[in-house]
């Protein structure tokens, strides 16, 4: 009997199914490697910082924590961290992660840290807007304008950063300006930035850095009976050589004034007083100006007792009167002990 060829006809579309089954069982497929990729760690921080913006903290935790581990010598990623676990409040943590960034001096981005703070919150304030002509830090703007006494306001700011992050229950303020061209989140975290402008703007000078220089003006115009007499004009003072004050009879100022020497002088140029101030000290000047019967002028140190009974009765010098505004003016008189 002649041999017959057994020839199965199969369906094009049973064998295009056995092809894939055998694909797929077979080995690793290209479609399955290119989905079993590991993300990068583009996507990893992108994934981190979403889990911030949504504010789950434990998410976003395990995303950094992956890419550290991936890249142990970002820094960025490590700071992601340390404001992740500080909003779980997870503070034992989260400075055991700055270790790393302070042996690196990574850490310009801390304006205050406060590690007996447990329960303490993150917040962030942006420094640039301190320098703001408008909205900004009042004594910082005119530091700036004048070039003097920058860096005492700047020690100051930094005073005033501590004791509004304790206020406020704080644990952790960072400078989010630190971060502008880097792919930073604002999420969840508080923005302060207004808050402590307005903080700052209505205290006072910390007295570890400034002195309080009073400058008063008696009564300089003699009375001869019932002859008239024309009154002395205002007396000019001029600070470091610029025009500072001019002061009527019976007025005073006081200024909180930053520790370090200055040159007070008057029209005659030759009448000065170098003052040396010092921190928590108080310093009292009276200025004389007279124009009859004789014209002169004088700058003299008087003890508190005197000065203060003379400002008792004297007038607070109209701001319009002083030219230069380098120093926090003291809005009371001073009391003698």
């Amino acid at each position: 009997m002649p041999c017959k060829t057994l020839i199965l006809r199969i369906p094009p579309t049973l064998i295009i199914l056995l092809l894939i089954i055998n694909y797929t069982l077979g080995g690793v497929s290209n479609f399955a490697s290119a989905s079993n990729q590991d993300p990068t760690i583009e996507e990893i921080t992108k994934a981190g910082n979403e889990a911030i913006i949504m504010g789950d903290w434990a998410k976003a935790e395990s995303q950094f924590r992956e890419a550290i581990r991936l890249a142990p010598t970002q820094g960025f990623w490590r700071i992601q961290l340390v404001l992740v676990l500080g909003q779980q409040k997870k503070w034992k943590d989260a400075f055991a992660e700055m270790e790393p960034l302070l042996k690196n001096r990574a850490v310009d981005w801390i304006l205050t840290v406060d590690a007996k703070l447990p329960d303490g919150g993150v917040a962030f304030v942006n420094t640039e807007k301190f320098g703001d002509q408008e909205h900004g830090i009042l004594r910082y703007v005119e530091a700036v304008k004048e070039k003097k006494n920058v860096e005492s306001v700047a020690r100051d700011i930094g005073i005033k950063l501590d004791a509004f992050a304790k206020q406020h229950k704080i644990a952790l303020m960072y400078d989010s300006s630190k971060f502008k061209s880097l792919p930073f989140e604002s999420g969840n975290t508080a923005d302060l930035t207004k808050e402590f402008i307005n903080f700052y703007n209505g205290s006072e000078y910390v007295s570890q850095y400034y002195g309080n220089v009073y400058i008063y003006r008696g009564d300089d115009t003699p009375y001869y009976g019932g002859q008239v007499i024309v009154r002395s004009t205002d007396a000019i003072v001029y600070l470091d050589g610029e025009e500072f004050l001019s002061l009527p009879e019976r007025t005073f100022i006081g200024f909180k004034v930053p520790i370090g020497r200055y040159v007070l002088q008057m029209q005659w140029k030759n009448i000065h007083r170098v003052l040396d101030v010092e921190a928590n000290k108080n310093y009292y000047l009276r200025v004389e100006q007279a124009t009859y019967p004789n014209v002169y002028q004088m700058i003299a140190d008087v003890d508190e007792k005197g000065a203060t009974e003379a400002i008792r009765k004297s007038y607070m010098l109209s701001e319009k009167k002083i030219k230069l505004k380098r120093f926090e003016i003291i809005k009371t008189k001073p009391s003698s002990k």
